[in-house]
């Protein structure tokens, strides 16, 4: 199907200046050579292997991102009824979260989901490919909003695809920007979007957003 213009969603990277689109291009080169894609390591990191924790829908998650992803599908579920609940992962990797994400929804008592995963480079966490609302949980756990110079649009994207009481969670590593330049992003996202942005303590910071209906 092809949309015509009239019905394209409107991207907040459609507005960028030449300037700006070559930092944003930069900043993904950077990434590349610093062989941050494919997610060789999605599983093992620094010597952290999360499965032998748990997997990453349970305790090994969990500690890692403070955020109980299968409770989060259960409660959409009975906020949804009838509805197949749609996970989009921004930048996922080796798909190894949605795997298993979606395993645990495969047992006879559980409502089946339906899982996407989206990877870089191939697809932009600040350009994602979707129509406005199409999913009921969007999650980034750090590569779509690491490896970027504008997290003000990778938000806005994920804000973007999300349906109406759905809920968008996101984690960020301690390095990813200076604390002063997060909190003018986050600023300027509560404000755009009325709504709040819920930190989740945990490592680096985790947060949730709930979409108003």
């Amino acid at each position: 199907m092809v949309l015509s213009d009239a019905q394209k969603p409107k991207k907040k990277i459609d507005t960028l200046t030449p300037e700006e689109r070559r930092e944003l291009d930069a900043a993904l080169a950077r990434a590349r050579e610093l062989d941050a894609f494919p997610h060789a390591d999605y599983v093992t990191y620094h010597g952290l292997d999360w499965r032998g924790q748990g997997d990453e829908t349970t305790e090994g998650c969990n500690q890692v991102y403070c955020t109980d992803f299968v409770r989060d599908v259960e409660n959409l579920q009975r906020q949804f009824p009838g509805e197949v609940v749609r996970v989009l992962d921004v930048g996922c990797g080796r798909g190894v979260f949605l795997s298993e994400l979606g395993a645990a929804f495969e047992r006879p008592d559980r409502q089946k989901i339906e899982t996407i995963g989206t990877n870089l480079p191939e697809v932009r966490g600040e350009d994602l490919p979707y129509p406005d609302e199409s999913f009921h949980l969007v999650i980034s756990t750090s590569a779509a909003t690491l490896y970027t110079s504008r997290l003000d649009l990778v938000l806005d994207e994920m804000h973007r695809v999300l349906k109406k009481g759905g809920v968008m969670l996101f984690h960020r590593t301690p390095t990813m920007m200076a604390e002063e330049k997060l909190k003018a992003v986050f600023d300027e996202f509560t404000a755009n979007h009325r709504v709040k942005i819920e930190e989740i303590k945990g490592w680096g910071g985790s947060y949730k957003v709930i979409k108003p209906k």
